[in-house]
């Protein structure tokens, strides 16, 4: 793993998707992963969470209370 790539995302699933695939188009998906940080009242991403993982197994999501961003990311 050489890089992580942070993207904080909140109802905008089509555009987090073109994103996640041009990162796979244009990097070797061995070379990073993608974490995500999700409110947890965004229930439209958080729906498309399971198909997302299973197919892009370099993701990881953090689900956390709004406004907190990715302060909670150690906890």
């Amino acid at each position: 793993m050489l890089c992580s790539v942070l993207i904080p995302t909140r109802k905008r699933v089509s555009g987090l998707l073109r994103t996640i695939q041009s990162l796979h188009a244009t990097a070797n998906p061995d070379n990073f992963d993608i974490h995500l940080r999700i409110d947890d009242d965004d229930d439209l991403t958080k729906a498309a969470l399971p198909w997302l993982i299973e197919r892009y197994p370099n993701l990881f999501p953090l689900t956390g209370q709004r406004g907190i961003g990715y302060h909670a990311i150690g906890d």
